[in-house]
């Protein structure tokens, strides 16, 4: 079926009523229960993705809520329709506002915290000080919390009432979804689509480059979900049976390097034995030499020592591309460089303390490659997919070529061991 006509036909509204707004109040309260119960940094941290969770689904039924107003009160017995839309759309906004803009809880990730505090020259705060820092805002935050739920639960029982008293009834409109085949790939679209068309010339350049490198992929695709409804940090997830991507990418290259990447983690979960993945965790692993830093403030911009990542990593991608990509596993902090402060500050102190040099990869992937081994196969796969072999280094394709020895990776640099059979 086309997708204009598809995204053309709203679904139909689905009642709500207070059993929606009690399910909501109540999942809420049991979060704002178990504040007081964190007893350390790592719960504190699972917490907050758990209320984050909940506010995102509690900002999306709100606004499907309002978007189902016209339709809700056009059936009801209203005589002054058009003002009525214009009054509830506004309540129900700035009645719920606070509560689905409630701040997340007062803890961050140590990645984002590291982040915070590279350039400075200072150490970034540890777990048990995260966990602290906690522990003393914990109350006055779950405090406020509760006072924006409150206005916010007065404000749709008051809505739900007045719907009711007019012969109506509150509904909310899902999102809109299609279903479809792009480059002969099942996908299902959530939400108004937005770059259709770089999606679509993505997921072309994804069939072309995995029926070159790997066909396997291809006879084995996963289903997609382009989710245009909800927000995330990565350009994709992979959920196991399916894959979910997001508007994150700004080239046909980039659509194509994110799918191809999801698809790693089938192909290294669904066919590569115990004996490859053992294989390539040890390659990666093994990989390390030490980077000069002394090297590294040479060849640093002059003049530009404290803010000047951007102007170093420029130099180094023209200059020295296998150091840019060393270089940014450090500043980007994945694995075992999480907490790495990069400045040149931060340099000259460690140089001065008799730090003449830290490990980094000999034969990097990519910075994100550093998080674990898994996550390195599928940079890797993806970036054969996405940009071809000369995207890898010739020891990385080697690597590809022995967990995958039915792929084609050309360059073979060094004789490859069979591990399938």
């Amino acid at each position: 079926m086309r997708l204009t006509s598809l995204m053309s036909l709203a679904e139909a509204l689905r009642p709500f009523g207070e059993d929606d707004v009690a399910r909501l109040r109540a999942d809420f309260l049991l979060l704002m229960k178990n504040v007081e119960r964190l007893r350390s940094y790592q719960e504190a941290l699972h917490f907050r993705g758990a209320f984050l969770t909940w506010r995102t689904h509690a900002r999306e039924t709100i606004a499907h809520l309002v978007a189902a107003l016209p339709d809700v009160i056009a059936a009801s017995q209203e005589p002054f329709k058009d003002e009525a839309v214009e009054r509830w759309t506004k309540e129900i906004q700035v009645g719920t506002w606070d509560l689905i803009s409630t701040e997340s809880p007062p803890v961050e990730s140590q990645d984002v915290e590291a982040a915070k505090w590279r350039g400075t020259g200072l150490p970034p705060p540890s777990p048990e000080t995260l966990y602290a820092r906690f522990v003393e805002r914990r109350s006055k935050w779950a405090d406020k919390a509760k006072g924006n739920a409150r206005k916010a639960w007065t404000t749709l029982k008051k809505y739900l009432e007045w719907v009711a008293g007019r012969g109506g009834r509150a509904a909310i409109h899902p999102p809109a979804r299609a279903e479809l085949r792009i480059a002969g790939i099942p996908v299902t679209i959530l939400g108004d689509p937005q770059e259709l068309d770089l999606f679509k010339a993505g997921f072309e350049h994804y069939r072309k480059g995995a029926a070159r490198v790997f066909p396997w992929a291809l006879q084995r695709q996963l289903p997609v979900v382009l989710d245009f409804v909800h927000h995330d940090a990565a350009a994709g997830r992979y959920h196991g049976p399916y894959i979910t991507m997001f508007p994150a990418s700004f080239s046909k290259e980039e659509v194509a390097h994110t799918l191809a990447h999801e698809m790693g983690h089938h192909v290294w979960k669904s066919y590569l034995p115990g004996a490859a993945q053992t294989f390539w965790a040890a390659a990666v692993r093994h990989d390390r030499k030490p980077l000069d830093l002394k090297r590294v403030l040479a060849l640093w911009p002059a003049g530009k020592h404290n803010y000047s990542l951007f102007d170093l990593e420029d130099y180094l991608r023209i200059h020295d591309p296998i150091m840019f990509l060393q270089v940014q596993c450090l500043i980007y902090g994945h694995g075992p460089h999480e907490g790495f402060r990069f400045s040149y500050d931060a340099l000259e102190d460690m140089i001065a303390r008799g730090i003449k040099s830290v490990p980094v990869p000999a034969n990097p992937i990519t910075a994100y490659a550093e998080k674990n081994p898994e996550e390195a196969f599928c940079d890797a796969f993806g970036h054969l997919v996405a940009y071809g072999p000369r995207s890898l280094l010739p020891l990385v394709r080697s690597w590809v070529q022995v967990v995958l020895p039915s792929a084609r990776v050309e360059r073979k640099e060094l004789p490859l061991p069979s591990l399938r059979g």
